[in-house]
């Protein structure tokens, strides 16, 4: 069984990115732990084709393949790794920050989330 899928939807160079870097360095530590994880990239460009976090990329060789591990794997818990540029107001001097959604499908509820400095450095480009 896997414990831990890590996906990063916006994978392309001139989307998030550090995020793939990141991604990499918490499966290493989650393998170092003992932990099964899996880390899935796409490298499609959010501006170019399709948001792979959006309804209209559901077909899609990543969202194909992200729902087949979740289906086959059953992980515990998937990790959506995403990277801000530094200006961003939501996350601006934030290390990681922590979303949850209570959403159905379809409604518009906001997501929460909490925001934390991260000691150090996470050392991601």
């Amino acid at each position: 069984m896997l414990d831990v899928l890590i996906t990063v939807p916006h994978g392309a160079p001139e989307n998030d990115r550090a995020a793939p870097a990141v991604a990499k360095a918490i499966h290493e530590g989650l393998q170092d732990l003992g932990v099964a994880s899996r880390v899935l990239i796409s490298r499609c460009c959010r501006y170019e084709r399709a948001d792979m976090n959006r309804p209209e990329s559901r077909g899609s060789q990543f969202r194909r393949r992200v729902a087949e591990v979740v289906e086959e794997e059953r992980p515990a818990l998937v990790l959506d790794v995403h990277s801000f540029p530094d200006d961003y107001p939501r996350f601006q001097g934030e290390d990681i920050a922590l979303l949850r959604s209570n959403r159905t499908r379809g409604s518009s509820a906001p997501m929460r989330g909490a925001c934390m400095r991260w000691p150090g450095s996470l050392g991601a480009p």
